[in-house]
C-alpha cells in the first residue's frame, strides 16, 4: 500500500517529471501542492500543514533549537540555485567587488532567508535593511519564539 503524502513546493523546472506523473516516487502516493515559497514556508511554519515540503535551510536550522524539533531534513533540494549569484548593486555605487560592501547598508526582503543567512556568512556583516513580508515573518517569528534574534535596524523598511 502506498503512503498518501502531500507535497508543498513550487514548480520548479526540475520538478515537472514528478507533477505530470513521469517520476512517481517509490511507495507514495505524492499530491504535490504547487505554490510560491513564501505561502509553502509559511503555512509549514505556522501550521505544519504537509506532510513534506520545501523550507528555508536558515528556517530549518533555526526549528533545530526548538525542544520538540518539528522537522526532519532529508538531502532533496528542489531550489538548487546558487546563493553567490544572488548579490545585485546599484551600477552608479562604485562597488565592483565584495569587499566594496563593507560600510554599505544592504537590502533584503527577510531578515531569515537563505540568501542574506549565506551573504552575512561569507561576508563582512553590513548593516541590513530589511523590508519584511509580514505574513511569513509573523509565522516565523511565532513558530520560533524566543529563538530568533532580534529585529534588525527597526523603522527602517525596503517596502
Amino acid at each position: 500500500m502506498r503512503k498518501k503524502i502531500n507535497f508543498g513546493c513550487w514548480d520548479y523546472d526540475r520538478m515537472v517529471p514528478i507533477i505530470d506523473g513521469r517520476v512517481q516516487p517509490q511507495g507514495l502516493d505524492l499530491n504535490f501542492i504547487n505554490m510560491p515559497v513564501e505561502e509553502t514556508f509559511f503555512r509549514m511554519l505556522r501550521h505544519q500543514e504537509f506532510e513534506a515540503s520545501e523550507l528555508s535551510l536558515s528556517s530549518y536550522v533555526v526549528s533545530m533549537h526548538k525542544p520538540e524539533r518539528p522537522f526532519v531534513a532529508i538531502p532533496v533540494f528542489p531550489s538548487r540555485f546558487f546563493r553567490h549569484s544572488s548579490i545585485y548593486v546599484n551600477s552608479e555605487s562604485g562597488i565592483e567587488k565584495p569587499e566594496d560592501l563593507a560600510g554599505k547598508r544592504v537590502g533584503c526582503p527577510e531578515y531569515q532567508m537563505t540568501a542574506p543567512v549565506w551573504i552575512r556568512g561569507i561576508m563582512v556583516i553590513p548593516p541590513f535593511l530589511v523590508g519584511l513580508s509580514h505574513r511569513i515573518h509573523a509565522a516565523i517569528f511565532s513558530f520560533m519564539a524566543g529563538v530568533m534574534p532580534p529585529m534588525p535596524m527597526l523603522g527602517l523598511s525596503l517596502l
